[in-house]
């Protein structure tokens, strides 16, 4: 963008700035959501997988008895890694929630400054 030109009065800049600013938010805004859409959706679903197994455990119970009978020294692995993400998750959890929380609470912000000026 050109630089505003000395000439103006300081009301007239001023509001030109504003605008400015206001479509530079909205540019913002945009590209955050064009940026990190897919992977919310990724975790909007993790979690509603998440939801749904412990709202149904005895079907993951169900799941792992028959892979322990069907292959154990495979399960006994599985299992060791499934600790693994579980005590990943464990860690992570915390820093993507205060993630997402950010991202709405700027997204809200942005939908606010989009009011037109009175």
């Amino acid at each position: 963008m050109k630089p505003l030109p000395p000439d103006l009065d300081l009301q007239t800049r001023k509001l030109m700035l504003q605008q400015r600013s206001a479509v530079l938010r909205e540019l913002l805004a945009v590209q955050w959501q064009q940026t990190t859409g897919p992977v919310r959706g990724g975790l909007d679903r993790a979690q509603q997988v998440g939801s749904w197994l412990k709202g149904h455990p005895w079907w993951v119970g169900a799941v792992v008895f028959g892979l322990m009978i069907w292959r154990p020294k495979g399960m006994v692995r599985w299992m060791s890694r499934g600790l693994s993400a579980w005590q990943a998750w464990q860690h992570l959890s915390p820093v993507v929630e205060r993630w997402l929380k950010r991202g709405a609470q700027a997204r809200d912000a942005g939908q606010a400054d989009a009011s037109p000026p009175n």
